[in-house]
């Protein structure tokens, strides 16, 4: 070129060699620039040129639009006065560093080396739609404003992404961009009204990077695929009112990490997402007042959830549908969405065990049929309630020593394999477990249930409990267990069954009298029974209670043999003694037996056996209607004790 500058020439020379050329702010033609990336300066054979230009101010634009630029590009501290366009060029390298540019457009360029915008200021658009880098793009520093800031929907970078460190005042779009190593946004600072950051459908090969990063407006991740970790520890995300991370179907091979103070304003949502490792949340803050502040319904993940170690949480969490294959983990957190549901874990499969020690929540747990592997562990935590119709634990659920609900707490139908544990819980609440199937039920002395306690149609092995750990109203038709680990006094027994509130129900006398006798308590047994028959005594009618009351003075209804002994003796030694003192005449002087005052009596009371007593003598007066007494006395008696053997006998 004929007409070149003085700075020109100086970079026209040092271009052979490859050597640096610092202007100190005077300006270069972009075309200059142009024609020595283009090869228009001859070059002796064995040199390496490249453009090397630093502190210039580039005048004009760079047009290098469907070019093959073989040498490369390294400007640093540089100033265009125009967007620099590359569109469909194929370049080797491309460096950049604290450049400032209005804009760059690269549509469909191919760089087979490295591209760098090294903390650079680009006051427009970086358009990359298309781009193909084998090597790494690296914009760590950089600050880019523009609407959006960057756009490479369908980029391809063979090695990293890097944007740490940078201050992003506009949307970054990488629709669909496949980046073959990492995308790093560590510390980074993104800003946009709607959408800070686009990955919907972007392939990472191994993985993302944002720890520190902070992100006001929408970060979204949805179809994407990231291989190894997915690390947003310590970012900030804020988005209120809507989506702070949205990542459906998002697919990681490892984990997905946001811990170490992540915090996010707006709901973290991880619809559909697949985790082959662990999704782990310790310590993080999550807001989104009166919505969910955590949205995993239909998760799978591969190994465990941890949200523990002050995770926090003002809105709901929500991983109905989810599989995970090891243990989920709230430990010594808090969730609040007060009068709704904290944690829902509706359907859900759970591979390990569920845990919520020491967990605070300002509203309900829902495990309607989840199945849980393991244990499901409850101790020490606070909710206000618990809803786990038919949900399946593996092995035992711990609602103890400290467990408080404020509400109802419901395990209907339910299926846990070992222990249903409420010692040292306080619900203020009703308890609901009718249709449960438990290994073991207990209760401890310091349980307060403070509701109804409904265990209709229940089943347990054990019955583990004591009577000051009932409420004042139960419902127990159909409750059934095998045996009572503490047999305890009749009394408190019975008076437990009185408290039930629908009245009269023959079953929970019959399964507590059938445990006792299994166990060896006859005694018991007959006690549980007569005090059933008592209990029905008092829903017959009139006619039918008075004959109650006949069969419960005399013989107990059948449970109290000795007390027809004892009226039969009484009445026996009474009828004696009167017909000693007073012989009855005889009927028949010629044909009589001697009479015996004793065998007498014996034959008025016993109505089917005769010793020819009664035939042979009949009493006048007063001790006609005393034999008349014994006689309607003997056939009472008779019938009772023949009902209560009956009875007796059958059930034996």
């Amino acid at each position: 070129m004929d007409d070149l500058t003085e700075p020109e020439q100086r970079l026209w020379d040092a271009f052979p060699e490859s050597l640096a050329t610092d202007l100190a702010g005077a300006p270069v033609r972009a075309s200059v620039i142009a024609a020595l990336a283009l090869g228009v300066r001859p070059v002796e054979p064995g040199r390496t040129p490249a453009v090397r230009l630093f502190n210039a101010r580039v005048t004009g634009q760079l047009d290098l639009s469907l070019a093959s630029v073989p040498h490369p590009l390294i400007l640093v501290g540089c100033e265009f006065d125009e967007a620099p366009v590359l569109d469909g060029a194929q370049m080797s390298a491309l460096t950049l560093v604290r450049a400032r540019l209005p804009g760059l457009q690269a549509l469909g360029t191919r760089i087979t080396g490295a591209f760098s915008l090294l903390e650079c200021r680009c006051d427009g658009t970086l358009w990359l739609d298309g781009t193909d880098i084998t090597g790494i793009l690296d914009l760590t520093g950089a600050e880019l404003r523009g609407d959006p800031a960057v756009r490479a929907d369908y980029l391809t970078v063979g090695r990293d992404l890097s944007f740490r460190d940078a201050a992003i005042d506009g949307k970054v779009s990488l629709w669909n961009a496949r980046i073959g190593q990492t995308l790093k946004l560590d510390a980074a600072h993104l800003s946009a009204p709607d959408v800070a950051f686009d990955g919907d459908g972007l392939a990472i090969g191994d993985g993302l990077f944002a720890r520190a990063m902070e992100a006001s407006g929408e970060f979204r991740l949805q179809h994407a695929r990231i291989g190894r970790l997915c690390d947003l520890t310590g970012a900030r995300l804020a988005n209120p009112g809507g989506d702070a991370l949205r990542a459906s179907a998002l697919k990681v091979d490892g984990t997905l990490e946001m811990s170490g103070g992540f915090t996010s304003e707006g709901r973290v949502t991880l619809r559909g997402s697949t985790l082959t490792g662990t999704l782990l949340m310790d310590g993080a803050t999550l807001a989104n007042p009166g919505g969910q502040a955590l949205y995993a319904p239909n998760t799978e993940i591969g190994r465990s959830v941890r949200l523990c170690d002050g995770f926090s949480a003002e809105g709901g969490l929500t991983f109905s549908g989810a599989r995970v294959g090891g243990g989920f983990h709230l430990l010594d957190s808090r969730v609040s969405q007060p009068g709704g549901i904290a944690v829902t874990l509706a359907t859900a499969s759970i591979g390990g065990g569920l845990s919520l020690r020491r967990t605070r929540l300002a509203g309900a747990l829902d495990l309607t049929d989840a199945q849980v592997t393991a244990s499901l562990t409850l101790k020490e935590a606070r909710m206000d309630g618990v809803t786990g119709a038919r949900v399946k634990v593996g092995g035992s659920v711990d609602c103890c020593k400290g467990f408080t609900a404020r509400g109802r707490v419901s395990f209907t139908s339910a299926e846990i394999a070992r222990d249903l544990c409420f010692d040292s819980a306080t619900i203020d609440g009703d308890l609901e477990l009718k249709r449960s199937r438990t290994g073991i039920l207990r209760f401890a002395e310091t349980t307060k249930l403070l509701g109804q306690a409904d265990l209709r149609h229940a089943t347990t092995n054990v019955l583990a409990d004591f009577p000051s750990a009932w409420p004042e109203a139960v419902r127990l038709d159909g409750f059934v267990y095998e045996t009572l680990h503490r047999p305890m006094p009749v009394g408190p027994r019975l008076q437990l069954l009185t408290r039930d509130t629908d009245g009269y129900i023959p079953q929970p006398y019959e399964q507590l009298a059938a445990v006792y006798r299994r166990t060896g308590h006859e005694g018991a047994a007959r006690d549980v029974l007569l005090a059933k028959q008592r209990r029905r005594r008092s829903v017959h009618a009139l006619p039918q209670r008075l004959w109650g009351y006949v069969q419960d003075w005399t013989v107990g209804y059948g449970y109290r043999p000795m007390r027809a002994a004892t009226w039969l003796i009484a009445l026996l030694t009474l009828g004696t003694l009167i017909f000693t003192w007073h012989h009855p005449p005889v009927l028949k002087p010629d044909e009589h037996p001697r009479f015996n005052p004793f065998l007498y009596t014996l034959d008025l009371l016993l109505p089917i056996i005769s010793f020819g007593q009664e035939s042979a003598f009949a009493p006048k007066g007063t001790d006609q209607w005393f034999a008349a007494a014994l006689v309607a006395s003997g056939w009472i008696l008779a019938t009772t004790i023949i009902t209560g053997a009956t009875r007796v006998l059958s059930r034996q």
